[in-house]
């Protein structure tokens, strides 16, 4: 870096990332604008992607580490967690901002984030999907230019966040769970009446429909279900994956009413790799 940097060397770069004080907002949001104006005039859509990275690191004392899942090793390992969004279209990405996770462990010891130099305000434990949101939050505020929201399985199995999405107007498709619940018919959430004699009045909203598992579904569809579409033009010909979209309701046990939304199946056209997303939600017909 100071070989690049213009009029710098090794002691003041060091002294700056680790010790001077400076507003890193503003970083984030120019790396934002300066991003996105390199995506402007490119043909097809933009997307937004979270994800989350691990790295490992020994020691108790850097911000946020301890034992936890470490994406990259794919396992659980003594490090750090960090959740980024990047801008992709096509072949091209950029990240352009980014939050530590902070394991809730850390958030237990005051003095122990003190030491550490976390600020006070930031003392707070928030979730992977709750980083994501407030991200993609930040994005959209700072001018980012994107089309749609991606992410993995960890932050579509979050109905928060995508019902969070949703009541933002974004355009989301993110992965979801083979054991992630549906309904093909919208439940109807209800409080219990009180049960005579002593006991809790019933607070927590409850269903009487049944929901299905998205892996249960897939197996009442059939191959006129699916349609092909080739996703991408390789040195050997084009990738095609067989897909097949159906319209679903979901419900997260707590609101009053559940939510609609398009449950996406993709395979292989040999019936092989089977991934599931939910779609932002359209009116049925």
């Amino acid at each position: 870096m100071c070989e690049t940097v213009v009029d710098s060397d090794m002691q003041s770069l060091t002294h700056f990332i680790s010790n001077s004080p400076w507003e890193w907002d503003p970083v984030i949001q120019r790396i934002g604008a300066d991003t996105s104006r390199e995506f402007e005039g490119r043909e097809g859509r933009i997307g937004l992607l979270v994800d989350e990275s691990g790295w490992r690191k020994s020691g108790t004392h850097s911000v946020g580490v301890g034992r936890q899942y470490l994406g990259n090793l794919g396992k659980v390992d003594n490090g750090q967690v960090a959740v980024f969004v990047s801008v992709v279209q096509d072949t091209y990405v950029g990240i352009i901002d980014t939050r530590l996770y902070l394991p809730e462990a850390w958030t237990w010891d005051a003095a122990r984030c003190r030491k550490a130099g976390i600020p006070a305000d930031k003392i707070q434990f928030q979730t992977k999907p709750e980083l994501a949101l407030e991200m993609v939050r930040a994005a959209r505020k700072n001018g980012v230019r994107y089309d749609w929201v991606g992410g993995d399985g960890l932050y579509g199995h979050d109905s928060a966040f995508r019902y969070a999405l949703e009541d933002d107007g974004e355009c989301y498709l993110l992965d979801v769970h083979n054991d992630d619940t549906v309904y093909l018919e919208a439940p109807s959430p209800y409080i219990p009446a009180p049960k005579p004699g002593r006991g809790r009045t019933p607070t927590r909203y409850q269903v009487d429909e049944k929901g299905l598992k998205v892996r249960v579904l897939i197996e009442r569809l059939t191959d006129a279900d699916f349609k092909e579409f080739c996703f991408r033009n390789g040195t050997k010909g084009g990738k095609h994956r067989q897909v097949c979209v159906q319209a679903v309701y979901t419900w997260n046990g707590q609101e009053a009413t559940p939510r609609q939304e398009w449950l996406v199946v993709s395979r292989n056209p040999d019936g092989t790799e089977v991934k599931y997303y939910c779609v932002t939600p359209r009116p049925l017909g």
